[in-house]
């Protein structure tokens, strides 16, 4: 399943009777895939699969489903035998950090160092800033930094909790 697929199943799911937990309970594989494999932390993938959810929520269903997985493969333990690691996400994402100031400038021409560094911390690539200016329909690095300023100071309240 690819990142498209995975965010209009998910978005699907949200919209019928079953509840949150029960949905996050079931993709928990795929999203431990995009926190483990591809670095994805959890701002950036209510972000890339543009889900309509609070990230202080959507990490409680998200601990909430890993507590609940692990309970289930420690029943099991002795009567399955182990797993070879699949990836059930197939993607092409390039998540590098890194990336050069000349890719961070096809978002905004003008995007600051400072701002960059900040996305950056994020653990947000260049694509994923990409699909949040579309979604929010940003039109300058103005209105950029405010919504990273909000995920920071998201990021930084979880600290404290």
């Amino acid at each position: 399943m690819d990142i498209d697929q995975l965010k209009n199943s998910i978005t699907l799911a949200f919209k019928t009777t079953r509840t949150k937990q029960a949905i996050i309970n079931s993709y928990l594989p795929d999203i431990e895939f995009l926190i483990n494999d591809l670095g994805y932390k959890l701002p950036a993938i209510i972000i890339l699969l543009e889900l309509d959810i609070n990230i202080e929520h959507f990490r409680s269903l998200v601990r909430i489903a890993r507590k609940k997985s692990n309970k289930d493969t420690n029943t099991y333990i002795h009567s399955t035998p182990e797993k070879t690691k699949q990836n059930p996400i197939q993607t092409s994402i390039n998540n590098n950090p890194k990336e050069s100031n000349e890719g961070w400038k096809t978002i905004f021409t003008d995007i600051s160092p400072n701002l960059i560094d900040d996305i950056v911390s994020l653990d947000l690539s260049i694509d994923d800033v990409k699909a949040l200016k579309v979604k929010h329909s940003m039109l300058n690095t103005k209105q950029l930094r405010k919504k990273i300023n909000i995920l920071l100071d998201d990021k930084l309240a979880s600290k404290f909790q």
